[in-house]
């Protein structure tokens, strides 16, 4: 393989169990973020995030790369037990996807579950109509139920509005 075919972006197709990733990059990009994606899968989260580290170093366009680091920075743990900073840091993640790819309907559900699990239930100050928007804009884009499903799997299904809500849409 020579150099040029090694760094020419693709449009590629990476099933991994029931999850489907359409990305425009590498070949080997697209294959280590399939690694960090199973590894999340098995709950490796510090060695998913690595990886996911890597790919954003190598290719910052790919929505679903900060999607997955802000899923694998919660360390399958609801949001409420997170740090501060981690919030903040998944916050930024979650929102980087969001502008990349706004149709991702899961990428809103998780960005609202933060905001109301993490900083409204640890007291706080953030406007509820701006959880209410995320889940608007959730509810106007197509629901990819695997990945819905892996986010409520990877947030340990808090009790919580935003999961009931989304609950409904499974």
């Amino acid at each position: 393989m020579t150099f040029h075919q090694q760094h020419q972006k693709v449009h590629t197709q990476i099933n991994i169990g029931n999850i489907t990733l359409h990305l425009h990059t590498t070949e080997d990009i697209a294959g280590m973020l399939g690694k960090a994606v199973r590894l999340l899968h098995t709950s490796h989260y510090d060695e998913a995030l690595l990886l996911l580290d890597k790919v954003l170093i190598a290719d910052e366009e790919i929505a679903d790369a900060y999607y997955y680091h802000g899923l694998a920075m919660l360390k399958g743990r609801r949001p409420k037990s997170t740090l501060k900073s981690s919030a903040d840091k998944i916050t930024r993640d979650i929102s980087a996807a969001i502008s990349l790819d706004p149709r991702q309907a899961h990428y809103f559900y998780l960005l609202a579950l933060v905001w109301y699990d993490f900083y409204v239930m640890n007291g706080f100050s953030i406007k509820e109509n701006e959880i209410e928007s995320l889940l608007l804009k959730a509810e106007r884009n197509s629901i990819d139920i695997p990945k819905c499903e892996e986010l409520l799997r990877h947030t340990n299904f808090p009790d919580s509005p935003i999961v009931n809500i989304l609950k409904k849409r499974l």
